[in-house]
């Protein structure tokens, strides 16, 4: 088996996942969270400046301002959050300091002990802008170095940190994602926003990263181990601005919420978004049976055994739903 054809196919997952509760009543956020996320049985978001943890039931177990002891921020930005333990959540942070400087790092809170910041890692010169937990111990980060800036290389790598900042790891996949397949005329840089959605990191097991580009129409997966980087095409019928998500549920399998529409159709208010799954030998996305379409708008934000997560932006609501 070739590595193209073994690519997500021997996913593991790291986090800790909950079966989907026989009572999975729906939970509505305020009108201000965003980047909503469901990790390690726990509901994320970010909420203006404050990063917001909730249980399944909705209740608030962290809603803090990710600003450590002794820093002079006079602003902070969100750039992305996770879970990066069972009881442990992480922001990674730009502060704007006096004198028009600027700081990034990541600032990690305790649910136990929610009332101030468990810890803070200085990554700096590199600033993290996503994050994601890599399991023992490990934090997998896409940002930029300012000193390779400074060299007129201002591009994202890809980062593995240990909890002390030791890279473990380190991935300068642009001339690779660029080549890679990937759909004609859009942005040079991957990594940003593009037709198909926002990106977004999926820890896929131990030393592995799986990522959805959408700029480049791809999903790239990370093998710490190897030091090996691989990518897939992904090719979206239709045109218009699609929002495209991803999951991966216990135990292994890769789901996407997709827009239902034939070649001749453009992306429209109307369209209805159904949920796939990939096989892994055919590298083939297969409609999931028994899965009502959901309205444009919808994105998929996590799965747990049985069932997957789905946050609609238009009626602020999360929901757990049931798949085969």
């Amino acid at each position: 088996m070739s590595p193209r054809e073994s690519l997500l196919s021997t996913l593991t997952i790291c986090a800790v996942f909950c079966a989907l509760p026989a009572d999975a009543a729906p939970v509505t956020l305020p009108a201000s969270a965003v980047n909503v996320k469901w990790q390690r049985g726990h509901l994320l978001a970010i909420e203006a400046d404050r990063l917001t943890v909730r249980d399944r039931e909705g209740k608030v177990l962290l809603s803090a301002r990710p600003i450590p002891d002794g820093i002079p921020a006079r602003s902070v930005e969100i750039r992305d959050i996770a879970m990066t333990g069972d009881r442990e959540a992480a922001a990674a942070v730009l502060f704007s300091l006096p004198l028009g400087e600027f700081s990034g790092a990541i600032v990690f809170f305790n649910l136990d002990h929610p009332d101030r910041p468990a810890g803070y890692l200085d990554l700096a010169p590199f600033f993290c802008e996503l994050l994601a937990g890599g399991g023992e111990g490990r934090l997998w980060c896409v940002g930029r170095d300012r000193k390779r800036n400074a060299a007129g290389r201002d591009y994202p790598v890809v980062r593995c940190f240990d909890r002390d900042g030791k890279v473990l790891g380190e991935f300068l996949p642009r001339s690779k994602l660029l080549t890679a397949e990937a759909q004609p005329g859009l942005s040079l840089d991957p990594w940003q926003p593009g037709p198909d959605g926002v990106p977004a990191l999926l820890p896929a097991g131990p030393g592995r990263l799986l990522a959805w580009l959408p700029a480049a129409s791809l999903l790239a997966e990370f093998d710490l181990a190897a030091h090996s980087f691989d990518a897939l095409a992904l090719r979206l019928d239709g045109s218009g601005r699609a929002i495209v998500s991803f999951a991966l549920q216990p135990p292994g399998r890769l789901l996407g919420l997709f827009p239902r529409r034939n070649p001749a159709q453009d992306e429209g208010l109307s369209t209805l978004y159904e949920l796939r799954v990939r096989d892994p030998n055919t590298r083939t996305w297969q409609t999931l049976p028994g899965f009502a379409p959901r309205p444009r708008g919808t994105l998929l934000i996590g799965a747990v055994r049985g069932g997957v997560v789905l946050w609609n932006r238009t009626s602020r609501q999360v929901d757990w739903v049931v798949t085969n």
